[in-house]
């Protein structure tokens, strides 16, 4: 396989994964990937190609940050209900909370 297909092929991979972050379950996969040192540098045609995958891969990011504060704000709501509520240790309870009215 020439070094242009590798680098494409790796390219698509990496764009499938930012387009898929935070809507899938994550694959342990990815988890420890690195770039290819056998491929050599990537070739100019694809330049262009990473440079969008990139910004793909900040974008996700984004999502992702953005996910984990408003699970972080809503897992603190949930822990000031149950203070409020007197609940501690095996004593807590699921609280739902109609935050649209």
């Amino acid at each position: 396989m020439e070094s242009v297909e590798r680098w494409a092929a790796i390219l698509d991979e990496l764009e499938a994964a930012a387009l898929a972050a935070g809507t899938v379950a994550p694959s342990s996969s990815g988890l420890d990937w690195s770039a290819p040192a056998t491929f050599g540098p990537i070739p100019f045609g694809l330049i262009g190609r990473a440079r969008y995958v990139r910004e793909l891969q900040v974008e996700a990011e984004n999502r992702l940050r953005a996910s984990l504060t408003s699970a972080r704000a809503q897992a603190d709501l949930l822990g000031a209900v149950n203070a409020a509520a007197g609940r501690t240790g095996s004593a807590k309870r699921s609280a739902y909370l109609d935050v649209s009215a």
